[in-house]
């Protein structure tokens, strides 16, 4: 058994050392090796890691779509950073214009920190969207070879998503096990999320500025904000809920009606206006304990929170300041990072 679990951290260490880090850069005079992401793409073996680096100027801006076929794990400098300041070295996006289409072999691919100008289409199981702005997610939808796609275990955390059907799956087949969590659903007074009827799992701690079109589907549905109403919900788990709406609401279960929207929120720009207003009725009421706020943004220990500006939850430095020259070539150079997990 010892020599067994020996082999097993050997290998995995292996896997790890091969895996490369790709860097993208179209800003001139910065020294990446790709100046766009859909060379980074092509180039990238499974595993490795692709930075698309801020920039003022969108990435990939002629291509349509991006189909990913492997394994990857791409990496951005986050969104809206020149309303969230302070949180970045520099306050450009990682901007990307096309739509990324994961499909068949890019299974357990990741995506964060970066502003996604058109849509992800998800055609495969496994694939992680955290911490990005995006217009819309379509689950299953194949519209280039017309067909439905059965997905599993899409996990969609911490993002700011701002279209008309910003999650749609309605047409579909089904899509299990989803992991909807802490996100923002920035369109107003429109049906935000259509799913499908097959469609299953979480869908808590969201703040939805729009209706779900839930069809009948199969969710637990826990403390999560909604304007204006849900559709077909008879086969939610809900509870601890809070709806701008009089009607279209599951009743019970701590589920609150007719709040007022802008009172939820401190207000501001950009994604700081849906951070708890620590007076209003999201806060300190949700399902989880005395500390727990309903709405993306939550105070209870250990659980999952949205981050403002889409930042990945790993170290990043956020301020350089450099002095002059010290004992020759020597440079005094002062770092300040943070982590963001």
């Amino acid at each position: 058994m010892k020599k067994y679990y020996v082999l097993f951290f050997w290998a995995l260490s292996v896997t790890i050392l091969q895996a490369s880090i790709l860097r993208v850069n179209n800003t001139p005079g910065y020294a990446a090796g790709y100046t766009t992401l859909a060379a980074a793409i092509t180039a990238a073996n499974a595993g490795d890691t692709i930075y698309i680096e801020p920039s003022p100027d969108s990435y990939d801006v002629s291509i349509g779509v991006i189909q990913i076929s492997k394994k990857v794990i791409i990496v951005g400098n986050g969104y809206f950073l020149t309303t969230n300041t302070n949180l970045q070295v520099r306050n450009n996006d990682s901007a990307v214009q096309p739509t990324l289409q994961f499909r068949d072999g890019s299974q357990g691919s990741v995506v964060t920190g970066i502003n996604i100008k058109n849509r992800i289409d998800v055609l495969t199981n496994t694939i992680t969207i955290k911490r990005c702005a995006i217009n819309n997610i379509y689950l299953g939808i194949d519209s280039q070879n017309n067909g439905p796609i059965n997905t599993t275990q899409t996990t969609i955390v911490e993002c700011f998503i701002y279209g008309n059907q910003a999650i749609n799956s309605s047409q579909s087949s089904n899509n299990s096990a989803l992991i909807i969590k802490n996100n923002i659903f920035d369109y107003f007074n429109g049906q935000s999320i259509s799913f499908s009827i097959g469609d299953n799992g979480i869908f808590e701690n969201n703040t939805v500025r729009g209706s779900i079109e839930f069809n009948n589907s199969v969710f637990n549905f826990v403390n999560n904000l909604v304007y204006t109403g849900l559709l077909n919900f008879g086969n939610l788990a809900d509870s601890n809920n809070t709806c701008a709406c009089a009607t279209g609401f599951p009743t019970g279960s701590n589920n609150v009606t007719s709040a007022t929207w802008s009172d939820l929120f401190l207000g501001g720009s950009s994604d700081q206006y849906y951070r708890t207003n620590p007076s209003g009725l999201a806060a300190n009421t949700g399902f989880y304990g005395a500390n727990d706020d309903r709405g993306a943004f939550t105070d209870e220990p250990g659980r999952s929170t949205y981050r403002l500006g889409g930042i990945p939850d790993f170290p990043a430095i956020y301020k350089l300041l450099g002095g002059g020259t010290v004992n020759g070539p020597t440079i005094q150079v002062t770092l300040s990072a943070r982590s963001n997990n």
